[in-house]
């Protein structure tokens, strides 16, 4: 409950208080967790998504909301379960900015 209070607040600076939520030993708080990330809207908090959507995380569930968080920080583009092709969704090219 308290995860999803802090997911209406839509503040990116709560991101960091999230983040270790995801390494719960409990996957119903890591779903939440990576779940919050998504609404918070923070993009630093891709690596940690990442690793909720590689093998490591063993539940599907998990998985399966931190790449809906993902997709939530990519404007809807969606890359799978690939880490190497949601890098390149994030990689910040020097000719795009200004």
């Amino acid at each position: 409950q308290a995860l999803r209070g802090i997911s209406r607040s839509r503040d990116p600076a709560h991101a960091k208080l999230v983040e270790p939520l995801t390494r719960s030993p409990t996957p119903l708080v890591r779903t939440a967790a990576v779940t919050c990330l998504g609404y918070l809207g923070n993009r630093d908090a891709r690596e940690t998504l990442y690793e909720r959507i590689s093998p490591v995380e063993t539940n599907p569930n998990v998985r399966l909301a931190a790449r809906k968080a993902l997709q939530a920080l990519a404007g809807g583009v969606d890359r799978g379960y690939d880490v190497k092709e949601w890098r390149k969704v994030f990689e910040v090219k020097p000719d795009s900015q200004g």
